[in-house]
């Protein structure tokens, strides 16, 4: 019933649902991965290929971000997705933890609920809206924030500063942030939250950061750069980490996953 109910609501939105010869989307997937055993909604092809799959492996980026998230801790997961990240996040931090995730993109939250009602996560709150620096609306292209008008649809549009204000959150343990260029806006709005000095897990896209006003620089500046420590990852390289060193440790373009901590 479940199934049916959520297939139909992927046509109602416009989401891709079709068949293929080896599996019909979307679809439930048993997946372990991280010593995790769960059960996850595959909901497009771009899902498929990266969870599609029981065994999903340990790469750099789940050992980092396992490592940063503890029995506890308070997680604000932006640009969530579909909610891969959300739902090992929950099982890690366990009971006296809480999972705040955040999705911009309609279909993505539509999934993203239905992963954390699947997994009967009750310390998983799920918000449909952009992080970014000021609260109101902002237009979506595809599964991104639109850094120009492009007749997608308007989404609302939130502060973390305001939100945890809002619900009471005094401290955060984790931010982890991936957001498709828009990591500055997210940023912005988050200098009280990142005042607290929590754990970093925050993914760089080189490339767009421009399209919506931002440099390399200037996002580097709104982190917390005293006394901190941490890696980072160059993709598509998922397996090997470097140690943090500030700007000159990021290549000229591409994606880079970096993973800061303060020190003791």
């Amino acid at each position: 019933m479940l199934r049916h109910i959520v297939q139909g609501m992927f046509h109602r939105i416009g989401f891709d649902v079709h068949r293929r010869a080896d599996q019909e989307l979307p679809y439930i997937q048993p997946i372990e991965c991280a010593a995790e055993r769960f059960q996850f909604w595959i909901a497009s092809q771009h899902t498929r290929d990266w969870w599609g799959r029981p065994q999903v492996p340990m790469n750099a980026e789940v050992a980092s971000l396992q490592a940063l998230c503890s029995p506890g801790s308070v997680v604000l997961d932006v640009g969530a997705h579909h909610g891969f990240f959300s739902v090992l996040f929950a099982r890690w931090a366990g009971p006296r933890g809480h999972i705040h995730a955040f999705e911009a993109s309609a279909p993505n939250a539509l999934v993203l609920d239905a992963n954390v009602a699947l997994n009967r996560l009750t310390n998983c709150t799920c918000t449909y809206a952009a992080v970014s620096n000021e609260p109101g609306q902002i237009q979506m292209n595809g599964e991104a924030v639109s850094g120009h008008p492009t007749g997608g649809p308007y989404v609302p549009q939130v502060t973390l500063d305001d939100y945890c204000t809002t619900v009471g959150i005094e401290h955060v343990d984790l931010l982890k942030i991936d957001v498709e260029g828009f990591e500055g806006q997210v940023l912005l709005g988050s200098q009280r939250i990142l005042a607290t000095r929590p754990k970093i897990a925050l993914e760089i896209h080189l490339d767009d950061l421009a399209r919506f006003g931002h440099s390399v620089d200037t996002v580097l500046a709104l982190l917390p750069r005293d006394d901190y420590t941490g890696e980072f990852m160059i993709r598509p390289d998922w397996e090997r980490l470097s140690p943090w060193e500030g700007r000159g440790s990021l290549p000229a373009q591409g994606v880079v996953n970096v993973f800061l901590r303060p020190r003791a």
